[in-house]
């Protein structure tokens, strides 16, 4: 559940930050998106390395 919801907001993210680019806020979105990716990638691997479960897979961050 975790990576499933990870693949499909950074891919939210990512068509919204690429359709507001010309507006200068998409920059900003595509920034915070990767971010956002970067942390969830890295919260997930450190929960696989320790063998536990994510405590709430169904959480935004």
């Amino acid at each position: 559940m975790w990576l499933i919801r990870t693949f499909w907001i950074s891919l939210g993210l990512t068509v919204l930050g690429a359709l507001t680019l010309l507006y200068g806020i998409g920059l900003v979105i595509l920034i915070a998106g990767g971010v956002w990716y970067l942390y969830r990638v890295v919260a997930g691997l450190l929960k696989l390395i320790e063998q536990k479960p994510i405590e709430a897979p169904t959480r935004f961050i």
